[in-house]
This record gives structure tokens, C-alpha cells and sequence, in this order.
């Protein structure tokens, strides 16, 4: 009978418990790994936006500079057959404007414009609707404006924040 024991082949149940305990290790490290990815993708989904708004920007305010429109602080270029308004030869962007963002951007990335809570003349929030927090995970658009009291122009500023998505 002992002859018969010794030919048989497979593991033992201790040997099973461990590999279990192993793999359920590994999956515990390497589960939190891959859930960051997706958050890295949204933000570089974001900061590719973030660019694509700039070079949008600058484009449209060479168009402008070229057709002599730079200085004034109410205009309209046309770009790729649209008009575009433009104040101090950058696009001009309001909370209403999806349409004329839509004519400057071609993305497949779902957004949304608000205006900043605080009523700042002029600033639009371009957020990522498919964050994990949207309203931490936006591109603030603050159109160049001209300051009525001093006759100061304020430059385009386009800037991030990344922190929920």
C-alpha cells in the first residue's frame, strides 16, 4: 500500500492555501496600480485640452495680428470657415459659447462650460464631465479683457486643475 501512495503526483493543501495567498498579494498590490491609470488618463486627456486651447488661442491671434485686429477689444476673425469673436485678437469664450468652442476644438472628450462661481468677469471653467470630481478637474479660460478704470488690457489666461480627475 505504501508503493501506491508514493506514485501518486499532485499538491498538497498547504501548497494550495500559500499559492492562493500569494496571488491574493499580488492582486492587492497590483489592483491599486491599475485604478490609477484611468486617473492618469483623464488627466492627460486634460492637459492635452489644456494645450489644444492654447494653440487654438494663439492661432486664432495670429489670424487677428495678421488681419490688424490685435489692439481692438471687439472683433471677428474667420477660422476654418467660422467667425470667431475675438477681444484683443484672442477667441472670446462665454458660458453660452459651446457652439463657438465646439468651432475652435475637436474632441471626442465629454465637457461642460460654467462660469466661475464667483462672478469673475470674463472666466469660463471647461470641465471634464467624466472626472471623478468635476469640479476639481477643469481648464480655466479668463478672456483678455480691458480694465475700464485704468484702460489696461488683462491678456488671455488660460491655466488647470487637475487635482480631481
Amino acid at each position: 500500500m505504501n508503493n501506491q501512495m508514493n506514485g501518486q503526483k499532485g499538491f498538497t493543501l498547504i501548497e494550495m492555501v500559500i499559492v492562493i495567498v500569494v496571488m491574493g498579494v499580488l492582486a492587492a498590490v497590483a489592483v491599486p496600480k491599475f485604478v490609477s491609470f484611468s486617473t492618469d488618463a483623464r488627466v492627460a486627456t486634460m492637459e492635452s485640452l489644456e494645450g489644444v486651447v492654447k494653440t487654438s488661442a494663439n492661432l486664432v491671434f495670429a489670424k487677428s495680428a495678421v488681419e490688424g485686429h490685435e489692439d481692438e477689444a471687439s472683433s471677428a476673425v474667420e477660422v476654418a470657415g467660422n467667425m470667431v469673436q475675438t477681444t484683443f485678437g484672442f477667441p472670446v469664450i462665454n458660458a453660452k459659447g459651446v457652439d463657438e468652442l465646439a468651432q475652435i476644438l475637436e474632441t471626442d472628450m465629454p465637457y461642460e462650460l460654467s462660469q466661475e462661481v464667483n462672478g469673475e468677469n470674463g472666466v469660463i471653467l471647461i470641465s471634464n464631465t467624466k472626472a471623478e470630481n468635476p469640479a476639481e478637474c477643469f481648464i480655466r479660460y479668463q478672456n483678455a479683457q480691458l480694465d475700464a478704470d485704468t484702460g489696461n488690457k488683462t491678456p488671455l489666461q488660460i491655466s488647470s486643475v487637475l487635482t480631481g480627475c
